[in-house]
């Protein structure tokens, strides 16, 4: 494989790691799954889903950088 192709990869994980703590608080905020919609939404959800974004944008950036050099 070609190391665009990792970090293309790594884009998807942080797509993943965004991607998940937010549907935990939107499960929290609608109380859906037998959730307390009264209950705070967690921050350190929004944490996860920062961190996961930039890690996202990040690989996209080095992977179009990588095809544009070849």
């Amino acid at each position: 494989m070609k190391i665009n192709n990792y970090w293309l990869l790594a884009g998807l994980v942080g797509l993943v790691v965004m991607v998940v703590p937010l549907i935990s608080a939107l499960v929290t905020v609608t109380g859906a799954f037998g959730a307390d919609p009264g209950e705070r939404v967690n921050r350190i959800d929004f944490v996860w889903a920062t961190v996961g974004l930039v890690v996202a944008i990040y690989c996209y950036y080095r992977a179009r950088k990588l095809n544009s050099k070849a």
